[in-house]
């Protein structure tokens, strides 16, 4: 039989996870070593876990996109907000040019989607970069233009709540890296300036924005670009107060820096949430990038198949976690992509990604998050169980078998069930039927490799 199993740390008492954290914090150098995961909230049961999947469009150029986001059932979008494209040119009074955003964000809005609006790409009048500390004259218009922005965008026909300052803000180095929309990591206190200026304007615009601290890469790579401490000093520079979620960006290529404190995405998401509670600064944590490449270099080895179980795999351990949102990058490829990590193709052609978000959102709009499955005997299996309204089911469990090795087997308590896998293909299971066998009563035994199963019982 499956038992629940509450999320790991769950347990600990407040005390003892303080000081836990705290010791591990103090003790590290010259980078501190993640601290021990905090105990992750549960998605609430009254909000779908679908609630948490999101699709990042690239372009705010290109209204073909709106339809193929729509086709995903995500009910998230991100959307870069270019500033520069927006005012290129500095005059009093500002001349704004909204235009392309009013229909994209229109479409978007119409569609049902809920909008984070990621700001940056500074006007070359602004800043020395495009994508790091202004100069005064930008600091001035930066936040006559997030008032100005915010004040639109909150009515209707668009009703934009989230926003997102900068993306990877963590990054040093605005030659190589500063098309990617960030580059204050040798700048933390200017960021922290940034927000500690930025978050009253965009409240006092609406009362009801969330404002989000831009996506940190925090990974080593070749050259080292990214500042691994920005958060820490962020937060050291006085800016808790003035952002309402921590963000980050995960990848499955870095999941070994991640997995001693939980597993892929949890682990970082867990390490975010340390250095928020040893500062104090307790607050929701989102992902505004997820992704995996369907190709890329041959040494690589990307596939069609490792792209669905890497996104399967996220999302429902992100379910886990209790993020509000966890966005995949992206929608569609770009012609000149090296590695492409897009659900579409550049010509807009669907690949079978799409198929398997599809597959993620129709059956996670239905469903409520309960917990981890304890398995007894079943070895590395990883299994999420959820609550499940519709088609004459009443559960749905995510599992797969971590690692290489031969298929676990797993007892379901029914006499039916429906198998799914991210390909696509579909398999209706009985006792002593095909596909499954009944050691016991009428149970349903299913083999579950290292592919993710979506059963429903």
């Amino acid at each position: 039989m499956m038992r629940w199993k509450a999320p790991a740390g769950r347990l600990i008492g407040a005390a003892v996870w303080m000081t836990c954290v705290l010791f591990l914090l103090s003790a590290c150098a010259p980078r501190p070593a993640p601290p021990v995961p905090a105990a992750a909230s549960p998605t609430p049961p009254s909000v779908p876990a679908g609630a948490v999947l999101g699709i990042e469009l690239t372009s705010e150029r290109d209204e073909g996109q709106v339809e193929l986001a729509a086709g995903t059932g995500a009910r998230w979008a991100r959307v870069p907000l270019r500033w520069r494209t927006i005012e290129p040119r500095q005059a009093n009074p500002p001349a704004y040019r909204f235009g392309t955003y009013d229909k994209l964000l229109g479409a978007l809005r119409q569609h049902g989607f809920q909008i984070i609006l990621t700001v940056r790409d500074n006007p070359t009048w602004a800043a020395d970069t495009p994508c790091g500390p202004l100069n005064a004259a930008g600091q001035e218009a930066l936040l006559r233009f997030l008032e100005e922005a915010v004040s639109r965008y909150r009515q209707a026909p668009y009703q934009v709540q989230h926003w997102e300052l900068y993306n990877e803000p963590d990054n040093t180095d605005a030659e190589t890296y500063g098309a990617q929309g960030g580059c204050w990591g040798n700048a933390p206190a200017a960021y922290a300036e940034l927000l500690r200026q930025a978050y009253p304007v965009i409240k006092k615009a609406n009362p009801e924005a969330i404002v989000i601290f831009g996506g940190l890469a925090l990974e080593q790579i070749e050259g080292n670009p990214f500042n691994v401490r920005f958060l820490e000093q962020v937060l050291d520079a006085g800016a808790g107060a003035y952002f309402d979620w921590a963000n980050f960006h995960y990848y499955p290529a870095f999941s070994y820096r991640w997995d001693r404190f939980g597993r892929g995405i949890q682990g970082k998401a867990a390490y975010l949430q340390g250095i928020l509670a040893k500062a104090g600064a307790e607050k929701p944590v989102m992902c505004s990038e997820v992704g995996q490449p369907t190709a890329g270099p041959a040494a690589e080895g990307y596939s069609d198949q490792k792209t669905a179980d890497e996104m399967v795999r996220s999302y429902a351990r992100a379910a886990w976690a209790g993020m509000p949102a966890a966005v995949w990058h992206k929608l569609q490829d770009r012609p000149d992509d090296v590695r492409l990590y897009g659900l579409v193709d550049a010509g807009g052609a669907p690949k079978p990604a799409y198929r398997t978000f599809q597959l993620l959102a129709q059956h996670l709009s239905r469903s409520y998050f309960r917990g981890e499955l304890s398995v007894p005997a079943a070895g590395p299996l990883e299994a999420y169980e959820f609550d499940y309204k519709g088609e004459g089911f009443t559960h749905l469990v995510i599992a797969w078998r971590n690692g290489e090795g031969p298929a676990v087997s797993m007892s379901i308590p029914a006499p039916r069930a429906m198998v799914y896998r991210p390909s696509g293909e579909v398999t209706e299971v009985h006792a002593n039927g095909p596909g499954g066998s009944a050691p016991s009563g009428e149970d349903i035994t299913i083999q579950i490799d290292s592919h993710p199963l979506i059963l429903l019982y």
